[in-house]
């Protein structure tokens, strides 16, 4: 394994013999009635031939974030409650329904699975403060909560204004060749949400052409 980072813990079955050793100690099942050449991707990290990749061969090196070149995670869309205002000194709700998911294309020329997870949310609100959560958020309906209500990733503003909101949600990344169990990638990618404009007014501004809970919310 590489100390660097993750190694490429594998094993490949070629029709026939006894294993080999590869560079990086692992073992590999090949045929000596039919040897042939082995077909390595460009950097020499993964090699095949007619076979089913398990993992990595050769043990030059981990698979990194920079191999994904045909894989990229979705950001689901990054919403707001109320839509598009808010009340100074109120919570605002933000939030996003991203959820890991699983995609296939070749890694390094061979079949592979990419499972990407998200793991941190980073929120910029635009008013010069920022968060980072564990969560995407949910809607104030989902969570059993009343508008208005704090939630893991709502933020109040403190004056009035007209706000840009950015989300960047950071995923892990983890490969498979074939039906092997799953190996982490390390670091993370960093993919942006839609951006989001809010407008936050004083109280007493709301009650002008707002929805109806603004209206109840504030005792009129």
């Amino acid at each position: 394994m590489n100390p660097d980072g993750v190694g490429l813990g594998a094993s490949a079955t070629l029709p026939g013999s006894a294993p080999r050793p590869s560079a990086g100690g692992e073992a590999a099942t090949v045929n000596a009635q039919a040897p042939r050449a082995p077909i390595c991707d460009p950097t020499g990290r993964v090699c095949r031939d007619q076979f089913t990749v398990t993992g990595p061969l050769d043990g030059r090196g981990p698979i990194t974030l920079s191999d994904l070149v045909n894989f990229r995670p979705l950001v689901q869309v990054h919403r707001v409650q109320p839509d598009g205002w808010s009340v100074v000194g109120l919570h605002t709700n933000f939030y996003t329904a991203t959820v890991a998911q699983v995609q296939d294309d070749l890694l390094l020329g061979i079949p592979a699975s990419v499972r990407f997870t998200p793991v941190t949310y980073r929120w910029d609100y635009g008013d010069g403060e920022s968060a980072t959560t564990q969560t995407g958020g949910r809607s104030w309906s989902d969570l059993g909560l009343d508008e208005f209500d704090r939630t893991p990733t709502s933020h109040v503003y403190t004056r009035s204004g007209t706000f840009d909101i950015t989300l960047a949600v950071d995923f892990g990344a983890e490969y498979r060749f074939g039906e092997a169990g799953w190996i982490p990638i390390a670091g993370s990618v960093s993919v942006p949400a839609n951006s989001l404009t809010v407008s936050a007014s004083e109280a007493k501004t709301v009650l002008v052409g707002r929805e109806c809970t603004a209206r109840a919310l504030l005792g009129c």
